[in-house]
């Protein structure tokens, strides 16, 4: 009665077209048409989306009575994740009564996709349903594969997602499954659920493997923080020590700077004093000497007396030494200026590089700190997540890949005929 439905719709649709004067497409030209429609839909993105919504709605206004291009779109909106979109187009394909059991697979997938895991479970069902039965029935390739396919939907949600599904609708339905397909096609629904549970187990070491190797490049991080922060640590306590000890040679170095001053200045002062003495016996020797010289040249002048001449040559012999001492102690007071200059330029080095050692020791302990925050961090014990599923291993394309290249072969095919 469906079919005639459609069948009927079918002519409707034709005859009204044929009325308003234009010819429905052909065959070749629909084909072309719906391999536009796949070529748009291979990607997903908001344009390409968009123009093969507007293909598709072009073609349904010419032919609106074939459901064959509600199931082509339908399998591109699958393809571009819009599951909920899809399962309402496969769904008016899978009502005519002609649908393949191709099409109840991608109306299953997309299901499982959107996690309707009950929905799929009853479509397993009705595809079951469709499987041929009797004595005389021969193996199919297609409904092989849709067995096959039918393995990996009940291993994927028995092994990969048991808490997915009621358990018991799971098993109602399998059982159902199993009650169809007899044992033509009992043997490749068996082979692919086993499929799957090696599949996973495949998938479980190789997490492991992962794991592991994730353990090992942390340890190594931990490791190597752990060698770093006390390197660190080391560098800091003797940039720590360099201060101290150039605090030190700065201290010493001040002190010796203060002694010579010290020196200096009472040197200074007593070079003073010795200066007054000086210019006074310069003095008393310059009262004296006039008589003396007269003497010299006049002999009638009176002759200083005895007295006179000696204290004159005490002057003299007391002048030429402290000429002498005042030499020896302006020399020493150029000493002492040349080793002030010296100790001050030695403490201006000290003093620079104990600024340096001192940011260089706070920087140093901002290291450390950072550096044991890190670690600390790090420090955490990694454990392995055999419990959980990644999320590659409980999707459901894992196990079975959408085969959008096939069915876009297969519905290509139904317009070349």
């Amino acid at each position: 009665m469906a079919a005639m439905r459609w069948f009927r719709s079918l002519l409707i649709s034709g005859a009204l077209t044929l009325a308003a004067g234009a010819a429905p497409p052909s065959g070749l030209d629909l084909g072309n048409r719906v391999s536009k429609l796949f070529d748009l839909g291979s990607e997903s993105t908001p344009a390409a989306a968009a123009e093969a919504k507007a293909q598709y709605e072009r073609l349904k206004r010419d032919v609106p009575a074939d459901r064959r291009i509600d199931y082509a779109y339908g399998v591109v909106l699958i393809n571009q994740h819009k599951y909920r979109d899809a399962a309402a187009l496969i769904a008016r394909y899978l009502e005519s009564g002609k649908a393949e059991p191709h099409a109840y697979c991608a109306q299953i997938w997309g299901q499982l996709q959107d996690r309707r895991y009950g929905d799929a479970l009853d479509q397993a069902a009705a595809m079951g349903s469709r499987f041929p039965r009797g004595p005389s029935s021969k193996p199919e390739a297609r409904y092989e594969e849709a067995a096959e396919f039918l393995g990996t939907v009940f291993g994927y949600l028995e092994l990969a997602r048991p808490g997915a599904a009621d358990a018991q609708a799971r098993l109602d339905r399998k059982n159902r499954v199993l009650a169809v397909l007899g044992a033509t096609y009992a043997g490749a629904f068996d082979d692919a659920r086993i499929a799957v549970g090696k599949q996973l187990a495949n998938l479980e070491t190789e997490r492991a493997v992962e794991q592991n190797q994730v353990a090992a490049k942390v340890e190594n991080r931990k490791l190597q923080a752990k060698t770093a922060l006390t390197d660190i640590r080391e560098k800091a306590v003797q940039q720590q020590e360099t201060a101290q000890s150039t605090t030190e040679q700065l201290r010493d170095s001040q002190r010796a700077l203060n002694l010579v001053q010290d020196e200096l200045a009472t040197l200074q002062n007593d070079r003073v004093q010795l200066g007054a003495r000086i210019v006074m016996v310069q003095s008393q020797i310059l009262q004296l000497q006039p008589d003396y010289f007269v003497w010299l040249v006049d002999k009638n002048f009176k002759l200083p007396s005895i007295t006179t001449r000696y204290q004159l040559a005490s002057l003299v012999s007391a002048f030429a030494a402290l000429n002498r001492q005042a030499f020896f102690m302006d020399s020493k007071i150029l000493g002492y200026k040349a080793r002030i200059v010296e100790l001050t330029g030695k403490g201006n080095n000290e003093l620079e590089s104990l600024a340096h050692s001192e940011a260089e020791t706070m920087a140093m302990q901002k290291r450390a700190k950072s550096a044991a925050y890190q670690l600390k961090r790090q420090d955490k014990p990694v454990t392995a997540r055999s419990g959980v599923l990644s999320e590659k291993m409980a999707a459901f394309s894992t196990y079975s890949p959408f085969p959008y290249s096939q069915e876009r072969k297969r519905v290509l095919s139904w317009f070349a005929k």
